[in-house]
């Protein structure tokens, strides 16, 4: 255990030297999670309004599975594990940033299998940037990367199952909007 560790650090040492030239900056945008905060409300609506049955429920799911991915990881296992951050006393085991977007590129891979490439390449390059910025150990990236595929793959599993629930979810959301708006929710997308 002691040289997996030794290894850990090492390889967070190795990384964080690289910084200092052209990918600092990359590396800040894909860290900050508000840079994705656009996209993914976009990527959202899209889903809500044109995904269909599917689409919705995964508009669902998607919003559940950071709740369960993030508190997860921050509020249970960082607390109860302990390990600190590179460069502080907090906790950092396990990466909640790998938690979540590893968690969302498994769930939304099930769904959209051509999109898989993309959603991972992200994931990792972010895992990456956690590193890089000397905010995490390797190791707090991979045990976030494997919290949040699990999670992920569990909450796609219970999606196939339960397409129905979500759209009793989202009559019950439609009820209380607009009914212009309520249209625009269960109508079914047009080719």
């Amino acid at each position: 255990m002691e040289s997996l560790l030794a290894w850990d650090r090492d390889t967070q040492r190795m990384i964080e030297g690289l910084s200092g030239g052209w990918l600092d900056a990359p590396m800040v945008v894909l860290s900050t999670l508000g840079f994705f905060v656009p996209i993914l409300l976009a990527a959202w609506i899209w889903l809500v309004l044109r995904g269909g049955p599917v689409g919705r429920g995964l508009a669902l799911v998607a919003v559940a599975l950071v709740v369960v991915t993030d508190q997860g990881s921050a509020a249970i296992l960082k607390p109860l594990i302990g390990r600190p951050r590179p460069h502080s006393p907090a906790p950092g085991f396990p990466s909640s940033h790998a938690s979540n977007l590893f968690a969302q590129a498994m769930l939304f891979s099930r769904c959209y299998p051509r999109l898989t490439p993309i959603l991972f390449t992200i994931a990792a390059l972010t895992g990456f940037s956690r590193v890089y910025l000397g905010k995490h150990y390797p190791l707090d990236v991979f045990a976030g990367a494997l919290f949040g595929m699990g999670c992920g793959w569990l909450a796609a599993r219970w999606l196939r199952n339960h397409v129905d629930t979500t759209a009793a979810i989202w009559a019950r959301i439609a009820s209380w909007l607009p009914p212009s708006w309520a249209a625009r929710i269960q109508a079914e997308p047009r080719d």
